[in-house]
């Protein structure tokens, strides 16, 4: 099952190269894609959520695809694909099924990865979120959160800053408060 697990953390590695993902966190130019290249991007994440579909007995298969959705470009994820990934985070559902904290935190995690404007409210909620929400997933929101922020420009950027700092005085996880931190610190490098 382990194997399987890097199996999928494969697949999202393999999907990543032609992306080009790693030169724009780098901060190189990007060039405008063909529908060809975007095609091909949005194929294998697409496929990607297809396995995620799977009921498997072993949770890290679960993990092993939300990482590597979370490696693919955020051009080639569909919104319907981003809710997918809110309705874990914030309601610990996947597809169907009920689903763990951890694998509730990849997928919080993951969002932020691949996320837009539109989940910095989903990611806000399961940071801030009273009831029913672990710890574990309270900080993969966090830091979430920071990764939202390199992705989007301009006034949303500000949104996740005002957002990390809102919940910072709602916190009362100390673990969960240095994330929001250390995401506000990514917020800052990136603008520097």
């Amino acid at each position: 099952a382990r194997t399987r697990g890097f199996a999928a953390l494969a697949l999202g590695l393999l999907g990543d190269q032609p992306t080009g993902s790693k030169d724009y966190i780098e901060g190189a130019s990007r060039t405008a894609e063909t529908s060809d290249e975007l095609a091909a991007k949005m194929a294998t994440t697409s496929r990607l959520f297809e396995l995620l579909k799977g009921k498997y007995s072993n949770q890290d298969l679960y993990i092993g695809l939300l990482m590597a959705i979370g490696m693919q470009p955020h051009t080639s994820v569909t919104q319907d694909e981003r809710e997918i990934l809110a309705d874990a985070a914030l309601k610990g559902r996947l597809y169907k099924s009920n689903i763990n904290d951890l694998i509730r935190s990849y997928a919080a995690h993951s969002l932020g990865k691949i996320g837009t404007r539109s989940d910095i409210r989903t990611l806000e909620n399961v940071l801030t979120a009273r009831r029913g929400m672990s710890k574990t997933v309270q900080r993969s929101a966090a830091l979430g959160l920071g990764l939202l922020g390199r992705l989007v420009d301009g006034d949303a950027r500000v949104d996740v800053a005002k957002v990390l700092i809102r919940s910072f005085e709602k916190l009362k996880d100390n673990s969960t408060k240095n994330f929001a931190l250390m995401s506000l610190a990514y917020l800052l490098i990136d603008d520097i």
